[in-house]
């Protein structure tokens, strides 16, 4: 969510706009609003308490606008936010939950765990007390998995110990492996999904589009599970997009 527009225009993008765009609340999906910016600062692998503090800030004041849409939606407190195994990621989110249901808000909550949203050790040395705090016991934990788990011994290892807490666990990220990106994992779409699966958890692929190329377009070099944002058969969708959509255990499909 792009917190330096008015709320009017985002919730417009995720009811579908005046095109009703496919993806949003007019095609019967889900959204999940989330904030990666904040008044602050950058959300995203960010460790201060204060820019958590300041998206915060910006959910309650917009409070009357987003809860139109909580019946369908899943609110992304912030991504990716907050230092490793820390009670400071633990405090900050028992207080920004507190602020949003004192705000209105009755809509599921994901909390994505701190270190860049791969940190385990918040999620199990925590989550439980963040979720114990909710007078609505109405929240999902993320754990986005990337180059935090070398390969799937590590990731099923996190999984069980996740699995062992007994509350809402989703994969709230993971890319196309192969080595892409910031955090590179070698870890396939294939080994995520089974992981997760086994484990009773959600999981998202990272990312429908991503827009790497010129005029909205995508490739196979980066995040993309399809070239143009749509999808009709295989070929409009990526190598990635084949494997997550289609189930396709080609490790280099056409």
């Amino acid at each position: 969510i792009d917190f330096t527009q008015p709320a009017a225009n985002n919730l417009a993008l995720l009811r579908g706009g005046a095109g009703k765009t496919s993806g949003t609340l007019y095609d019967k999906m889900v959204v999940m609003p989330g904030a990666w910016q904040a008044p602050a600062g950058t959300l995203t692998c960010s460790s201060d308490a204060s820019i958590l503090a300041s998206a915060v800030s910006v959910w309650v004041a917009q409070a009357a606008s987003w809860t139109q849409l909580e019946k369908y939606s899943i609110v992304n407190i912030a991504n990716e936010w907050g230092p490793s195994n820390s009670t400071v990621w633990r405090d900050s989110y028992v207080s920004a939950i507190a602020q949003l249901r004192a705000a209105g808000y009755h809509a599921t909550l994901s909390i994505t765990s701190g270190g860049c949203g791969q940190d385990n050790a918040d999620l199990v040395s925590y989550a439980k007390a963040v979720f114990d705090s909710d007078p609505e016991k109405n929240v999902i934990f993320d754990r986005h998995v990337y180059g935090g788990d070398a390969d799937v011994t590590a990731l099923s290892n996190d999984a069980a110990s996740l699995a062992s807490l007994g509350l809402p666990i989703i994969f709230g990220e993971f890319g196309p492996g192969r080595s892409i990106g910031p955090s590179p994992t070698n870890l396939t779409p294939a080994e995520v999904i089974q992981t997760a699966e086994e484990s009773g958890f959600g999981w998202m692929a990272w990312a429908w589009d991503d827009n790497d190329l010129a005029s909205a377009q995508a490739d196979n070099d980066w995040f993309a599970l399809s070239y143009k944002g749509a999808y009709a058969s295989s070929p409009d969708l990526t190598m990635y997009g084949q494997q997550v959509v289609e189930g396709c255990t080609n490790a280099a499909p056409g």
